[in-house]
């Protein structure tokens, strides 16, 4: 009798079954190894201050359809697009001054403020994302087929 290996189209069925089954952990796990990507690579871009409150805030939700990721503060909006000059009040950087300004330790000015120049970090997140993201889903998928990182087959 010659060795052989029989596997019949019930076993087959079976282990089909089987991997369709995890397809939505999979998919699940994708989405999450990619909403870490994004936000990591949203933190590496967002500008830094004292305070590091804007690269902080950057938050994700996650539903079946979308991975959404965005800071999550008032001012993104102006840090990212910039502000053009305005004229009013406006709060000088905060710094000790006499104790008759309205605000602790700053002085209130009115004129024009300069504005601030654009800073697109979440622009250049998108931009690194187009052209990281093959890679990325590449080394996944290698986690997955061979999570020790040697081949299980050929």
């Amino acid at each position: 009798m010659a060795l052989s290996i029989e596997i019949t189209t019930e076993d087959l069925a079976e282990w089909l079954y089987d991997v369709a089954d995890m397809e939505d952990q999979v998919t699940d796990q994708a989405k999450q190894w990619v909403t870490w990507f994004i936000m990591d690579t949203m933190e590496e871009e967002a500008p830094v201050g004292e305070s590091e409150r804007l690269s902080n805030s950057i938050t994700s939700v996650v539903t079946d359809d979308t991975i959404s990721v965005f800071p999550d503060i008032w001012y993104a909006r102006y840090v990212e697009d910039g502000t053009g000059p305005s004229t009013g009040t406006y709060v000088s950087k905060l710094k000790p001054y006499r104790s008759q300004a309205p605000y602790i330790g700053a002085r209130v000015k009115f004129g024009i403020h300069r504005g601030t120049p654009a800073n697109p970090f979440v622009a250049r997140t998108f931009q690194r994302l187009m052209e990281e993201m093959d890679d990325f889903l590449e080394r996944y998928a290698d986690t997955l087929i061979s999570p020790r990182g040697t081949k299980i087959y050929g």
